[in-house]
């Protein structure tokens, strides 16, 4: 299912953002990005009635 690939993911971006010293920026950007895209989909689906 997608939502293992999907964490899967997240757990690579973090452990490689906290083993590489210098270029961390760039995984933490990747996680804070996806973050964002997800929030920012809320306002903008249908309501179920």
């Amino acid at each position: 299912p997608a939502i293992i690939l999907l964490l899967v993911w997240i757990l690579i971006q973090i452990f490689s953002g906290v083993i590489s010293g210098d270029g961390s920026v760039a995984w933490f950007a990747h996680i804070g990005g996806f973050i964002s895209g997800m929030l920012l989909i809320l306002p903008f689906q249908k309501i179920k009635h």
